[in-house]
């Protein structure tokens, strides 16, 4: 009796450690995706970025942004870039899955690596070092055309893998 007793409770800690464990991951991808969130909405040049590409494919982020353009200066893209690409190998790890993260950036991903200015001026120029970029651009985009989700401002004419002739 007192071993069926010892059995269950080594099970029933065992559960309990595994809830908690599923827990902490829940809770970590929630700060993650927090965190990723509001360092977005705080860097300026990010923000810059995001309204000239948003003006560019017609749609409206706030009253401001109407005439804003890169006047040939690109670094801001650059950052852009560089603040994107870790997103690729946390979802690679399965630190964060897509399905939590992708409605908060798919948006701000898709109108600015499917804006045609951006393409022409940075990323053809810098491809063989975007191999993260290009693979979270496919992981995003397959979770897109799985759950049949649309893109404001997104032109399938500019499609990056279509601009870069990846299939």
């Amino acid at each position: 009796m007192i071993s069926v007793l010892i059995e269950l409770t080594t099970i029933f800690g065992f559960v309990l450690v595994a809830m908690q464990l599923h827990n902490n991951k829940k809770l970590k991808e929630i700060e993650f995706i927090t965190k990723f969130n509001t360092d977005f909405l705080n860097f300026d040049d990010l923000m810059k970025v995001y309204y000239i590409c948003a003006e560019q494919a017609g749609v409206k982020i706030y009253s401001n942004n109407q005439g804003l353009s890169f006047n040939g200066n690109y670094s801001a893209v650059y950052k852009y870039i560089d603040y994107f690409e870790p997103l690729y190998f946390a979802c690679k790890s399965n630190t964060i899955r897509v399905k939590y993260m992708y409605n908060l950036i798919a948006h701000r991903f898709f109108i600015v690596f499917c804006n045609r200015e951006v393409q022409e001026n940075v990323i053809e120029k810098i491809q063989p070092a975007l191999e993260s970029i290009i693979e979270l651009y496919k992981i995003l985009n397959n979770h897109r055309i799985m759950n049949n989700l649309p893109i404001t401002g997104w032109d399938e004419k500019n499609d990056l893998l279509k601009f870069l002739k990846i299939t």
